[in-house]
C-alpha cells in the first residue's frame, strides 16, 4: 500500500501528520514557512486526501508501521490530534527513527477511563460513530465546529478547515470509521515513559476535544519534554494562532 507523500525544501527532515477527517493540506501555511530551512514532508493518512485506504481495516498497528515506512530516518515528527497518537506510537516502537517529537492538541488516550480523565467522555465519541453512519458530511462539519469552539479566531479557523477538508476529494467513510475506533480504543499511556527523545507538547487552553490538562500530565510522563499552552486557542492552534505556534516550533527545532 502506498501513501501520498509530498516533500519540499532542503535541510533537516521534518514530517507533519494531520488529524481525523483532514488531510495534509491543513499544514499548507506551516509547510511554506519551514521549507525555507527544512526538508518538509507531509502525508495523507489512508483514506484521506490523496491516499486510498486499500482496506487497511481497523488495525492501528498496521497504520503505525505504514507511516513509519514512509518517513525518513532521524526526522522530526509533528503529529496533530489523531496524527499525534500515530507519532507517539512511532516514537515508542521505533526510538531510533526520530530525532524529536512534537505533539499538537493530541492525547495519549482520547477516551476517558478510570485512570485517565483528561479526555473525551465515551458518549461523545460514540455519538460521532453513530452519526457518521447516518450523515458523514454533517458529522465532519460538527467536528470542525468543535475544533474551534470558544476559541479566538474561531470563524477563521473553521473557514480554513472547511476549505482544506475536501480539497483533494472526500475522505473515505471506512477511513473515518477506523479513525474514530482508534480514538476510542487506542491508548499509549503505559508506554509514554519510553519516549526518550526531546519532545514538545502544544495545547490550546480552550480545546474542547483534548483538555489542556492532558498535555500537562503527558509532559510529566515523557522524560525529555516541554509543554506550551496557547491561551485563546482551541483544537487547531497552528491555524488560529499560527504565528505563535510557528515561533514555538522554530525555537524547539533549533535546540
Amino acid at each position: 500500500m502506498s501513501l501520498y507523500v509530498e516533500t519540499s525544501g532542503e535541510g533537516p527532515n521534518v514530517v507533519f501528520l494531520h488529524g481525523w477527517g483532514m488531510n495534509a493540506e491543513v499544514w499548507f501555511e506551516i509547510q511554506q514557512v519551514f521549507e525555507e530551512n527544512y526538508r518538509v514532508t507531509v502525508i495523507d493518512l489512508p483514506g484521506h486526501g490523496r491516499s486510498q485506504s486499500e482496506n487497511l481495516g481497523v488495525d492501528f498497528d498496521a497504520l503505525v508501521e505504514l507511516v513509519e515506512a514512509n518517513i525518513p530516518d532521524h526526522c522530526i515528527l509533528v503529529g496533530w490530534s489523531l496524527g499525534g497518537v500515530v507519532a507517539q506510537s512511532i516514537a515508542i516502537r521505533y526510538p531510533q527513527k526520530l530525532n524529536k517529537l512534537v505533539l499538537v492538541a493530541s492525547n495519549a488516550q482520547f477516551q476517558q477511563s478510570d485512570n485517565w480523565h483528561c479526555a473525551m467522555k465515551p458518549e461523545v465519541l460514540e455519538n460521532f460513530v453513530q452519526n457518521l453512519h447516518q450523515d458523514y458530511k454533517s458529522t465532519l462539519q460538527q467536528f470542525l465546529m468543535l475544533q474551534a469552539l470558544g476559541a479566538e479566531n474561531a470563524k477563521k479557523t473553521i473557514r480554513e478547515l472547511k476549505q482544506r477538508l475536501f480539497l483533494h476529494g472526500e475522505p473515505e467513510t471506512v477511513a473515518l470509521e477506523n479513525g474514530l475506533l482508534f480514538l476510542k480504543n487506542v491508548s499509549v499511556l503505559e508506554d509514554l515513559h519510553k519516549i526518550t527523545i526531546p519532545s514538545l507538547i502544544v495545547n490550546g487552553r480552550l480545546d474542547s476535544l483534548v483538555p489542556a490538562a492532558a498535555g500537562e500530565k503527558m509532559q510529566q510522563m515523557i522524560p525529555q519534554s516541554e509543554f506550551k499552552l496557547i491561551d485563546k486557542a482551541g483544537h487547531a492552534p497552528f491555524l488560529s494562532h499560527s504565528d505563535l505556534f510557528i515561533n514555538y516550533l522554530k525555537e524547539f527545532l533549533s535546540k
